[in-house]
Parts: structure tokens; C-alpha cells; sequence
């Protein structure tokens, strides 16, 4: 449900992207391991060492997610993973946009990538685990071409892909304590993803899945055993949120090893959309969840217990991150003005910590 934002310009690689312009009619290739040497040059900036520091065990089931820019403040950033801290959750969810991190080419803009370094240290510092999510093309990867005008929403353009393929590896190379990788933000939703008419949404997003796989999937995770893991479609909530998922998941599993979807459980069990999506032998993390914006705080905050409680009895929901901790956006944060808890908040921190015993949240002095 999250914003997408600014976007940069490269007049640097304007004659190719003129001269390919009509070379991107049809679907690309499947994707290539990307040739040695590749990796990005973030990988050797300063600050790109991994510090070897403890954080909860990645079973946890809660998280929240974690907007804007304030968790990379050196001086604001630690209080607000300390909030997500305190209210007991094991795990942040942090979205990343490539059209930031890469504004004018494919180098990483060095401010960009340390504010997103902070972003993760300040939330392992506080011991929690970190999902990223990376977004938002930059203007330079993707060209217009008659019958198709682009913006951030769009993948790259045909001959652009190399360029995704190395920006992922950079990421998980530049900012190691990091384990879990997710692709865009409800792909499903033409507000958020797009392709141009003879590529369908699922095979476009599905590029991009394919594409960033590898670079991800092959290298050893630092918090968990194993390797690091891909977690996608992030689909949201739509009527045709169960074909988009089992097209896209019929297509990418092998390249899939977390489900994830998007669910604003207000008033009802979402346990039945979780398990008819269930896919063999994928954990389902629900990665968006939370109230209705316009409620009172106290129906914010039964409408939270609900999707808890529901949760705590599906043995096929593995995890669930609330939306959203700290940035004012029509309401839905737990933190009013990012610094005052609201009720929501409380129900939170008290139900996780009354674990594994049932909890329904009731009273407290802040309703």
C-alpha cells in the first residue's frame, strides 16, 4: 500500500535508449547468471563489512513495517527500532528504491546507499531481523516507446535488465544483514507495477523475480543457516489476487522459497484466503496487515487483536508485519507523530508478550 516517490534523469545513455527504443517489442529472455566481476562497486564502499551483532531468532512470527527515512537518522533512527523493539516483534520490514540508490546510472549514489546501510544497522543493532523490499525504476533503465510511456512502476526496458540483475547483487553485497529479499510492492495492483501491452503483469514481474534470484538465492545468509532468501509475489488484496498468485507461482516457485501477500484483516478471519494460497512447501508470510485508517484508536485496536488471534490458530501463516510503525499516512501508524504509541501499539506489545497463551487486548489507560 506503500507511496512510490522521485525519480532521476540520465541524458548519459540518452542516444541508446533512442536507438533500442524499438528493440523492446517482445518479452526478454529468461535471465543469464550474471558473468564474474559484476558486482557493484558498493560492495567495496566503506561501511559495506558485516558487524557481528546478535538478533532474534528469524522465527519469530511479528513484524512491522517501517517507512520513510527516520529510521536512517543517526540521531531518530535508533528510538524508532527501539519502538519496534519494545513491542516485542522479532522483525522490520524495510522498503528500498532503486531509483534512489541509482538516480543518474547504474552507481550507486554513495548518500543514498549509507542512509539504507543505517536504515538496516539501526534495526540489528536493536536485534531485529530486517526484510528489504527493492522498487521503483530509475528513469535511465526504462525508455517510452510509442504505445508504452514509463514511469517508476515499470520494470526495465529489454536491454536493461543486466542492469536490475547487478543493482540486486550490489544490494545484498553492500548490506549483508539483510537475509530475506522481496521484489515491488503488490505487483498485482497497476498503481504500483505496470508492463507495456504484450507483456502481462505476472510475466513482467516475474522477470524480475528471475533476474534478482540468483544473486540473492546464492549467497550465505548471517543471521540463520543456509542461504538468503527470496520472499515474493507481495501481492495486495484484489479480486484477482488468487489467479495473479497461482499464475505467477505456477511459473517462479523454483525461484520463490517465501509466499508473501497483503491482507487488511479489519474485521474478519483472513485464515481462509492464507491457506487456499498456501503453496507446497513455501512458508506464507502475510507482509502487510493492519486497520481501517479512519477508525477511532480503540477499534484500531481490536481490529489489530483480531488479525492476531486469527493468526495464532493458522498453522499456515507464518508471519504477519503490521502497517506501519512510524510515519503518519492516513492514519495507519502505531506510532502517533512517530513517537506516541497508540492503542494499537499496546495491543501489540501485550499480546506478543503473552505468548503462546491466547490474549485479546482490552483495556489500557491510552484508550
Amino acid at each position: 500500500m506503500h507511496h512510490p516517490i522521485r525519480t532521476g534523469v540520465l541524458g548519459l545513455i540518452a542516444l541508446l535508449a533512442i536507438a533500442a527504443a524499438c528493440s523492446d517489442q517482445s518479452t526478454p529472455a529468461r535471465p543469464t547468471p550474471l558473468e564474474p566481476g559484476a558486482a557493484q562497486s558498493a560492495a567495496l564502499l566503506p561501511g559495506a563489512a558485516h558487524r557481528s551483532l546478535t538478533v532474534q531468532p528469524p522465527t519469530s512470527r511479528y513484524g512491522v513495517v517501517v517507512l520513510g527515512d527516520q529510521l536512517g537518522d543517526p540521531t531518530q533512527g535508533p528510538t524508532v527500532a527501539q519502538y519496534a523493539a519494545d513491542a516485542h516483534v522479532g522483525w522490520v520490514r524495510i522498503p528500498l528504491y532503486w531509483e534512489l540508490l541509482q538516480p543518474n546510472g547504474p552507481n550507486f549514489d554513495p548518500a543514498a546507499l549509507a542512509l539504507a546501510r543505517r536504515k538496516v544497522q539501526n534495526a540489528v543493532n536493536a536485534g531485529l531481523n530486517v526484510y528489504a523490499t527493492l522498487e521503483a525504476s530509475p528513469s535511465w533503465a526504462r525508455y517510452d516507446r510509442p504505445g508504452c510511456v514509463k514511469d517508476h512502476r515499470y520494470p526495465p526496458s529489454q536491454d536493461m535488465w543486466i542492469w536490475w540483475q547487478r543493482f540486486v547483487k550490489g544490494m545484498v553485497d553492500s548490506i549483508p544483514d539483510v537475509d530475506y529479499w522481496g521484489i515491488w510492492n503488490e505487483p498485482n495492483a497497476p498503481n504500483f507495477f505496470q508492463t507495456c501491452p504484450e507483456t502481462t503483469a505476472v510475466d513482467g514481474y516475474g522477470l524480475l523475480v528471475e533476474y534478482a534470484a540468483p544473486q540473492i538465492r546464492n549467497t550465505p545468509a548471517v543471521h540463520q543457516a543456509g542461504m538468503k532468501k527470496l520472499v515474493a509475489p507481495e501481492i495486495g488484496g484484489d479480486p484477482n489476487m488468487d489467479a495473479w498468485f497461482n499464475s505467477f507461482m505456477a511459473g517462479h516457485s523454483g525461484s520463490t522459497d517465501v509466499t508473501s501477500i497483503h491482507q487488511y484483516a479489519y474485521s474478519y478471519d483472513a485464515s481462509a484466503k492464507v491457506t487456499a494460497l498456501k503453496w507446497p512447501g513455501k512458508p506464507m508470510w502475510m507482509t502487510e496487515s493492519g486497520f481501517w485508517e479512519w477508525a477511532d484508536d480503540s477499534t484500531q485496536a481490536s481490529q489489530l487483536t483480531n488479525v492476531l488471534q486469527h493468526m495464532q490458530t493458522n498453522g499456515n501463516w507464518d508471519k504477519t508485519f503490521f502497517y506501519e510503525l512510524n510515519v503518519t499516512e492516513r492514519n495507519y501508524e502505531l506510532l502517533r507523530n512517530g513517537t506516541q504509541q497508540k492503542p494499537a501499539y499496546y495491543c501489540l506489545q501485550a499480546f506478543i508478550a503473552s505468548q503462546p497463551l491466547p490474549h485479546a487486548c482490552t483495556v489500557f489507560p491510552q484508550f
